[in-house]
């Protein structure tokens, strides 16, 4: 009776163990921390080179949740279609944008999330979408790429331009140009003596300059000094002149005859 009791006891224990460890593994491979999630399309137009499918979906770095699956549009074989499990729950907002990240050249790479602004209006699927749209950025991968591209472009067209620049027909007006150049400056370094005697001499003439205008000033003050007077005499002379001939007009005006008789004497006053 006592070894059948102990055999259960030892069979009732090895079932607690087994299930023991058969919560454990599902616990460890499952969890039991149930979560919702919902689902948005992306659509890349660049390569998804190094996305896998359950690779994580990152909102700000934290992650919300991972990748879908991953092909390529069909309407549109320049797209990649991404489909994202997202958790519910996470403000997805109509400024949400999603981009491609790489940890490093030879990292793993996710989808970042951003929001472009604190505005909380949800994303909505349109008509005709199986699933919500969240819009896209380049990658900087991508970004670069566009940029050198970009700076070759420019490189060639700069090469170009040198080359039309310094064509057959340029070159021969730039060497032309350099041959003038030397001569205008032989000719500047041989008339270099000429050029110091004729700063010599203006810098001269501009010390004389000083004295000059003294005796100009002092000719014109005995100019002044003498025939100013002189010409108030003349003035005064003239004025004196100017009257006797207004009387004399005014004479004949009320007598014309006294250009023959002359003047008639003034009448005596009284008691002449």
């Amino acid at each position: 009776m006592e070894a059948k009791i102990n055999y259960s006891i030892v069979g009732f224990l090895v079932l607690i163990l087994i299930v023991a460890f058969i919560f454990s593994s599902v616990w460890l491979t499952v969890g039991f921390d149930k979560k919702s999630y919902d689902v948005y399309a992306v659509y890349m137009r660049e390569a998804a080179t190094g996305l896998s499918e359950d690779a994580p979906v990152k909102y700000n770095g934290v992650k919300v949740g991972f990748v879908k699956s991953i092909k390529l549009n069909r309407d549109n074989p320049q797209q990649v279609q991404i489909l994202l499990s997202v958790e519910h729950g996470t403000p997805i907002t109509t400024s949400t944008t999603a981009t491609l990240i790489s940890q490093g050249i030879t990292g793993t790479t996710y989808v970042g999330l951003a929001a472009k602004s604190p505005d909380l209006t949800p994303l909505l699927k349109k008509k005709g979408q199986p699933f919500p749209v969240i819009p896209t950025t380049a990658s900087l991968f991508n970004q670069l790429d566009n940029a050198l591209k970009g700076v070759s472009e420019n490189i060639n067209s700069v090469t170009l331009e040198v080359k039309r620049v310094f064509d057959k027909e340029n070159a021969e007006n730039i060497k032309d140009i350099l041959m003038n150049l030397d001569k205008f400056s032989k000719t500047l370094g041989e008339s270099s003596l000429e050029t110091q005697t004729l700063i010599k001499n203006a810098a001269l003439a501009s010390k004389s300059f000083p004295s000059i205008t003294n005796n100009l000033n002092s000719g014109l003050a005995t100019i002044a000094q003498h025939t100013v007077p002189e010409m108030n005499l003349l003035l005064q002379r003239l004025n004196r002149i100017a009257i006797n001939l207004e009387k004399a007009s005014s004479e004949v005006k009320q007598n014309p005859s006294v250009l023959v008789r002359g003047a008639t004497p003034r009448k005596p006053g009284p008691g002449e």
